[in-house]
Protein backbone atom coordinates (compact mmCIF):
# COMPACT_ATOMS: atom_id res chain seq x y z
CA UNK A 1 0.00 0.00 0.00
CA UNK A 2 1.45 3.34 -1.04
CA UNK A 3 -0.10 6.71 -0.14
CA UNK A 4 0.65 9.74 -2.28
CA UNK A 5 -1.13 12.47 -0.36
CA UNK A 6 -1.31 16.23 -1.01
CA UNK A 7 1.86 16.28 -3.08
CA UNK A 8 2.71 18.53 -5.99
CA UNK A 9 4.55 17.13 -9.02
CA UNK A 10 5.44 13.63 -7.78
CA UNK A 11 6.84 11.22 -10.40
CA UNK A 12 6.55 7.57 -9.36
CA UNK A 13 7.90 5.03 -11.81
CA UNK A 14 9.25 1.50 -12.17
CA UNK A 15 7.52 0.38 -8.99
CA UNK A 16 6.36 -3.20 -8.38
CA UNK A 17 3.59 -3.66 -5.82
CA UNK A 18 2.69 -7.27 -4.92
CA UNK A 19 0.11 -8.08 -2.23
CA UNK A 20 -1.89 -10.85 -3.84
CA UNK A 21 -3.86 -11.99 -0.79
CA UNK A 22 -4.09 -8.82 1.25
CA UNK A 23 -7.65 -7.48 1.30
CA UNK A 24 -8.22 -3.73 1.75
CA UNK A 25 -4.73 -2.83 0.57
CA UNK A 26 -4.92 -0.40 -2.32
CA UNK A 27 -1.87 -0.31 -4.55
CA UNK A 28 -1.65 3.50 -4.70
CA UNK A 29 -4.01 5.90 -2.90
CA UNK A 30 -3.39 9.20 -4.63
CA UNK A 31 -4.46 12.74 -3.74
CA UNK A 32 -2.61 15.75 -5.05
CA UNK A 33 -1.79 17.90 -8.04
CA UNK A 34 0.30 17.21 -11.15
CA UNK A 35 0.89 13.53 -10.34
CA UNK A 36 2.59 11.16 -12.80
CA UNK A 37 2.69 7.43 -12.04
CA UNK A 38 4.05 5.26 -14.83
CA UNK A 39 5.68 1.95 -15.74
CA UNK A 40 4.42 0.11 -12.64
CA UNK A 41 3.20 -3.41 -11.88
CA UNK A 42 0.46 -3.66 -9.26
CA UNK A 43 -0.88 -7.04 -8.08
CA UNK A 44 -3.27 -6.81 -5.12
CA UNK A 45 -6.78 -7.57 -3.85
CA UNK A 46 -8.17 -4.03 -3.75
CA UNK A 47 -8.06 -0.87 -5.88
CA UNK A 48 -4.87 -0.92 -7.94
CA UNK A 49 -4.82 2.87 -8.17
CA UNK A 50 -7.40 4.89 -6.24
CA UNK A 51 -7.59 8.62 -6.93
CA UNK A 52 -8.95 10.30 -3.81
CA UNK A 53 -10.09 13.83 -3.02
CA UNK A 54 -7.69 16.23 -1.31
CA UNK A 55 -8.02 16.67 2.41
CA UNK A 56 -9.75 19.86 3.49
CA UNK A 57 -6.43 21.09 4.92
CA UNK A 58 -4.43 20.85 1.67
CA UNK A 59 -2.41 24.01 1.09
CA UNK A 60 -1.65 23.22 -2.56
CA UNK A 61 -5.06 22.87 -4.19
CA UNK A 62 -8.62 22.20 -3.11
CA UNK A 63 -8.86 19.52 -5.84
CA UNK A 64 -7.05 16.35 -6.75
CA UNK A 65 -6.21 17.23 -10.32
CA UNK A 66 -3.93 16.93 -13.32
CA UNK A 67 -2.89 13.29 -12.92
CA UNK A 68 -1.49 10.90 -15.50
CA UNK A 69 -1.24 7.15 -14.95
CA UNK A 70 0.33 5.25 -17.85
CA UNK A 71 1.88 1.94 -18.76
CA UNK A 72 0.42 0.20 -15.71
CA UNK A 73 0.12 -3.62 -15.56
CA UNK A 74 -2.26 -4.64 -12.82
CA UNK A 75 -4.71 -7.10 -11.32
CA UNK A 76 -7.01 -6.24 -8.43
CA UNK A 77 -10.17 -4.15 -8.21
CA UNK A 78 -9.38 -1.61 -10.88
CA UNK A 79 -8.01 1.68 -12.08
CA UNK A 80 -10.25 3.67 -9.78
CA UNK A 81 -11.59 7.12 -9.09
CA UNK A 82 -12.94 7.14 -5.55
CA UNK A 83 -14.72 6.63 -3.64
CA UNK A 84 -15.60 10.30 -3.90
CA UNK A 85 -18.36 11.91 -1.88
CA UNK A 86 -19.67 15.44 -1.47
CA UNK A 87 -18.44 17.69 1.33
CA UNK A 88 -19.23 21.07 2.87
CA UNK A 89 -16.11 22.52 1.18
CA UNK A 90 -16.91 21.01 -2.28
CA UNK A 91 -15.01 17.86 -3.12
CA UNK A 92 -13.39 17.80 -6.55
CA UNK A 93 -11.38 15.41 -8.68
CA UNK A 94 -10.60 16.55 -12.21
CA UNK A 95 -8.31 16.15 -15.21
CA UNK A 96 -7.37 12.52 -14.59
CA UNK A 97 -6.01 10.27 -17.37
CA UNK A 98 -5.32 6.54 -17.36
CA UNK A 99 -3.72 5.29 -20.58
CA UNK A 100 -1.77 2.50 -22.24
CA UNK A 101 -2.41 0.04 -19.41
CA UNK A 102 -3.47 -3.60 -19.02
CA UNK A 103 -5.61 -5.26 -16.35
CA UNK A 104 -5.20 -9.05 -16.01
CA UNK A 105 -7.81 -11.29 -14.30
CA UNK A 106 -9.14 -8.28 -12.44
CA UNK A 107 -12.36 -7.94 -10.44
CA UNK A 108 -13.22 -4.63 -12.08
CA UNK A 109 -11.22 -2.79 -14.72
CA UNK A 110 -12.39 0.80 -15.01
CA UNK A 111 -14.02 1.80 -11.73
CA UNK A 112 -15.59 5.15 -10.76
CA UNK A 113 -17.24 4.99 -7.36
CA UNK A 114 -19.21 7.52 -5.37
CA UNK A 115 -20.29 7.62 -1.76
CA UNK A 116 -23.21 9.45 -0.16
CA UNK A 117 -22.92 12.78 1.65
CA UNK A 118 -24.94 15.15 3.77
CA UNK A 119 -27.71 17.34 2.39
CA UNK A 120 -26.29 20.54 0.92
CA UNK A 121 -22.79 19.14 0.44
CA UNK A 122 -21.35 19.20 -3.08
CA UNK A 123 -18.71 17.49 -5.15
CA UNK A 124 -17.61 16.82 -8.71
CA UNK A 125 -15.68 14.33 -10.78
CA UNK A 126 -14.88 15.91 -14.15
CA UNK A 127 -12.71 15.31 -17.18
CA UNK A 128 -11.67 11.70 -16.56
CA UNK A 129 -10.16 9.82 -19.52
CA UNK A 130 -9.42 6.12 -19.89
CA UNK A 131 -7.50 5.61 -23.14
CA UNK A 132 -6.12 2.39 -24.61
CA UNK A 133 -6.93 0.22 -21.58
CA UNK A 134 -6.91 -3.56 -22.15
CA UNK A 135 -9.00 -5.53 -19.68
CA UNK A 136 -8.35 -9.27 -19.81
CA UNK A 137 -10.89 -11.53 -18.07
CA UNK A 138 -12.68 -9.27 -15.57
CA UNK A 139 -14.50 -11.45 -13.03
CA UNK A 140 -17.11 -8.82 -12.09
CA UNK A 141 -17.37 -5.81 -14.41
CA UNK A 142 -14.99 -4.44 -17.01
CA UNK A 143 -16.49 -0.99 -16.40
CA UNK A 144 -18.34 0.04 -13.25
CA UNK A 145 -19.63 3.56 -12.61
CA UNK A 146 -21.74 3.96 -9.50
CA UNK A 147 -21.92 3.72 -5.73
CA UNK A 148 -19.11 2.07 -3.80
CA UNK A 149 -19.63 -1.61 -3.03
CA UNK A 150 -23.02 -1.79 -4.75
CA UNK A 151 -24.43 -5.21 -5.53
CA UNK A 152 -25.19 -6.56 -8.98
CA UNK A 153 -28.89 -5.76 -8.62
CA UNK A 154 -27.94 -2.07 -8.88
CA UNK A 155 -26.23 -2.47 -12.26
CA UNK A 156 -27.53 -0.46 -15.17
CA UNK A 157 -26.83 -0.52 -18.86
CA UNK A 158 -24.82 2.23 -20.49
CA UNK A 159 -24.91 3.33 -24.10
CA UNK A 160 -21.42 3.93 -25.45
CA UNK A 161 -20.86 5.69 -28.77
CA UNK A 162 -18.20 3.15 -29.76
CA UNK A 163 -16.36 0.49 -27.79
CA UNK A 164 -14.04 -1.54 -30.03
CA UNK A 165 -14.38 -5.30 -29.67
Amino acid sequence: HTDVDARVNPDIHYHDHNELQAFNTDGFDVAGTNVWIHDCNIWNDDDCIAVKEQSSTSIHSPCSENMLFERINASGVGLTIGSIGPSASHTCVRNITFRDSTMYNTFKGIYLKSRPGALGHTGEITNVTYQNILINNASQWSIWIGPQQAGYKDACSLLWPFVPG
